[in-house]
């Protein structure tokens, strides 16, 4: 722990503080806060964190709600659970670079297939999805959605299973339906594991890196330049060691800060009762 974890850690820590650049400074050189001052006015840091909060607010909500329908639905059938189970899946064990060229091929804009249904029954004409900037965003958004859908749904539907079946026996002779005993009895049981499959896909979805690095490469221009990736263009593109240290570290203190406020929300929902 103390070699993996908590040196590098430590060593970001003070090369944070540094210049460091891997092309022309033997060694890195004590500069103070100016990195931190850097970051602050940095234009392009700035539009990284909005696209960012953007795509986690349109992807994580939608991935926990559909993971949880999709989880109800494959609870509630009687037959195929595994065959239907076992394709949901698909898309998360998909490695990212042959999902990333997938999903590069159906968002062309001249033969892709998306173009093609949406001028089919809309004739909207050509759209440019990974060449405009909000074409770009929502196809990272869609990217993302349904590839970590099945994460969601496979922590629901494990709960589900493992529900305890005198529950949803006595809610039946109370003569409860299946929406009542969804709402009433399953949803208030699972709420310790919606919190904390929320939780995670926060945290994950802060380090959204591969389906950008697919995609888009955070173009256009600056359009699709989330968090991660900017860090990894400071760090491996313009070798600015010390300037990306600092930024990782202002990413670890916006994770903290999210997560520490998601974790209050929900502490303050139980006290009131809210299920």
């Amino acid at each position: 722990m103390l070699l993996l974890t908590q040196y590098p850690f430590l060593n970001m820590l003070y090369i944070s503080f540094t210049k460091y650049n891997l092309l022309w400074d033997p060694y890195p050189v004590f500069n103070g806060i100016e990195n931190y001052v850097k970051a602050f006015t940095d234009p392009i840091l700035q539009s990284s964190i909005k696209v960012t909060g953007l795509i986690i607010a349109a992807s994580v909500p939608s991935e926990f709600v559909l993971g949880l329908l999709i989880a109800f639905l494959i609870d509630s059938l009687s037959v195929g659970k595994n065959v239907i189970r076992s394709l949901i899946i698909i898309p998360m064990v998909l490695p990212p670079i042959v999902s990333g060229i997938a999903w590069r091929l159906i968002f062309n804009p001249e033969y892709g297939p998306l173009n093609f249904f949406l001028n089919l029954f809309y004739n909207i004409g050509k759209i440019e999805w990974l060449g405009e900037p909000l074409p770009a965003v929502i196809s990272i958004i869609i990217s993302d959605i349904w590839q970590w859908t099945p994460f969601m749904f496979l922590i629901f539907y494990a709960s589900l299973q493992s529900f305890p079946s005198d529950l949803r026996d006595a809610a039946y002779v109370d003569g409860a339906s299946y929406l009542q005993l969804m709402a009433h009895v399953i949803l208030p049981e699972l709420m310790p594991v919606m919190s904390m499959a929320l939780l995670l896909r926060l945290i994950d979805s802060l380090k959204i890196f591969d389906t950008v690095y697919m995609l888009t490469y955070g173009g256009p221009g600056y359009a699709t330049h989330v968090l991660s990736f900017y860090i990894y263009k400071v760090a491996f593109k313009y070798m600015e060691m010390g300037y990306a240290s600092c930024l990782a570290l202002l990413l670890l203190l916006i994770d903290l800060v999210l997560v520490y406020a998601l974790i209050k929300l929900l502490r303050i929902g139980e006290a009131l009762g809210v299920k």
